[in-house]
């Protein structure tokens, strides 16, 4: 296990705070890492990924949905900065991207007071 791999595990995936995760790399050909209900990405087609390379250089965010399809979910953004964003689901389920060094991760969770402790993980992989 790589040393992000040991951070992710011990500081979020442990934590039992989230519904899954995912970390595609810096061009998002690849997940190079997932659990939860996100573990069945790895096995995705990397052009599903693609539109999420320029997600963060808009700079609006009415009506920005994002869909995870193998999930069966649609998110609608309701947060957005220069290196993350946060949305919802209809059905009342979190979902954060945030852009790090070694590429994106995708974050899934069902409480809003989960936001702050994903903002201070993902500061940590930033650094």
């Amino acid at each position: 296990m790589t040393s992000w791999q040991s951070v992710i595990q011990d500081r979020i995936v442990n934590s039992e705070c989230i519904n899954g995760l995912a970390v595609l790399t810096a061009y998002h050909t690849k997940c190079i890492y997932s659990y939860g209900e996100l573990a069945q990405l790895s096995e995705i087609d990397a052009s599903e990924f693609r539109h999420l390379s320029n997600i963060f250089d808009t700079t609006t965010i009415t009506e920005s949905t994002i869909k995870l399809p193998k999930i069966a979910r649609n998110y609608v953004v309701f947060y957005k900065s220069l290196s993350s964003l946060h949305a919802i689901s209809p059905q009342k389920k979190y979902l954060t991207l945030a852009s790090f060094p070694l590429g994106i991760i995708l974050i899934t969770y069902t409480s809003q007071e989960t936001i702050k402790q994903i903002e201070d993980f993902v500061d940590i992989l930033r650094r």
